[in-house]
């Protein structure tokens, strides 16, 4: 009985001993809006559909050594999410490059191109007055769509993805909720 005890205290003061991961730029994700909140950021969007956002890279799950991976190299993941459905995912990367939407889009596909992928190329596009870069991939049997923009100094990368089947039938909607974003002054 006393080693079964002994074991459980062990347990839990691993648990304790495991670091946390500290926000750079923490947000929020308010679900009965369905808005994406960065104070520290200042810009907001507002997703369609029934997305599962998490943005405490603590509760990650599967994503908190990539959480941890780009923190030490000083970006931040911000957000990570799937519909309720699991048919698509999207999140979001912060970094204090103050790079234009061009130059953060070709560094990332630059970084990317030891992967395997299926580039589909770089673009420039507008959505309700906001310019973005966008990148277009295949991997791993998903297609993705990444959104580069800027908040001050800061170069955030949007993405979404799904399988092939569903990518063009809801790109209208990635890019619906990428024009709903928003920038107000940071807190």
């Amino acid at each position: 009985m006393k080693i079964k005890f002994y074991f459980i205290a062990l347990f839990f003061l691993f648990l304790n001993c495991i670091a946390t991961i500290k926000q750079f730029y923490p947000g929020f994700y308010f679900s009965e809006d369905r808005i994406y909140q960065n104070k520290a950021l200042g810009f907001s969007l507002k997703f369609i559909g029934n997305w599962e956002i998490v943005t405490d890279p603590n509760k990650m799950k599967q994503h908190k050594s990539y959480a941890k991976l780009l923190h030490d190299s000083g970006a931040e993941l911000l957000f990570v999410g799937f519909t309720v459905e699991k048919t698509h995912g999207t999140r979001a990367i912060a970094a204090n490059l103050n790079e234009t939407n061009m130059e953060y889009a070709k560094l990332i596909q630059r970084i990317n191109k030891s992967s395997e992928i299926k580039d589909n190329g770089i673009y420039e596009d507008t959505i309700n007055n906001i310019p973005f870069v966008v990148w277009e991939y295949e991997k791993d049997e998903f297609k993705f769509i990444e959104f580069f923009f800027n908040v001050a100094t800061y170069n955030i990368r949007m993405a979404f993805w799904s399988k092939p089947s569903f990518f063009e039938k809801f790109l209208p909607v990635y890019k619906e909720i990428m024009g709903s974003l928003s920038y107000y002054e940071k807190e």
